[in-house]
């Protein structure tokens, strides 16, 4: 075969894809990526204060309308809206005070990831949570599309739902005492 025969019959087609792709791009305006964390970061701030100050509720306030979340209070049923969520926040106790740890970004042009831990004392004793927050933008304003929060040591998540979020105070404290004390028992004999 003669060379600009075969130069053709790999040009054609490559020109064809190309011509294809350029319609493809629909945006080349560059990303502002320090932006969207600083507004992302200020939304989950406002959410956890509204936690923190009696209003559990208040955190969904964030999250878009078909949220997907997971937590050691949901059994390992996946929460699949943002009412179902609302209903299961307004039922749980508020940590005195909180401490958010280290939080990191990933993103892409639709999407941002957010992960951070967060230690909450409940007079006195300290849950720790490994945290992971999926943003999109929803209606014009970044909402979390799904949520998942997991114990960060073995012991949180041996905790009974019961005494973790809706017993509280007393019930989770007796709950650790009672851990500690079989510990203690244990390492003796």
């Amino acid at each position: 075969m003669k060379p600009v025969l075969r130069l053709l019959i790999i040009l054609i087609p490559v020109s064809a894809f190309a011509q294809e792709q350029d319609s493809l791009v629909l945006d080349a305006t560059p990303i502002d990526f320090r932006s969207r964390e600083n507004t992302i970061l200020s939304i989950m701030n406002e959410g956890v204060k509204q936690w923190y100050e009696g209003n559990p509720a208040g955190y969904a306030a964030s999250f878009a309308e078909e949220i997907t979340y997971f937590d050691p209070g949901t059994d390992g049923k996946r929460i699949e809206s943002k009412d179902e969520l609302t209903k299961i926040f307004s039922e749980r106790n508020t940590a005195s005070t909180y401490e958010i740890i280290d939080p990191d970004f990933q993103h892409s042009k639709e999407f941002s990831v957010l992960t951070y831990q967060i230690i909450q004392d409940f007079k006195g004793i300290t849950l720790q949570w490994n945290c992971t927050e999926v943003y999109a933008e929803v209606d014009g304003q970044w909402s979390v599309i799904h949520g998942h929060f997991s114990p960060f040591s073995n012991e949180v998540a041996t905790i009974p739902k019961k005494f973790l979020f809706i017993g509280g105070g007393v019930g989770l404290l007796l709950f650790l005492l009672l851990g500690i004390f079989i510990g203690r028992k244990t390492k003796k004999n």
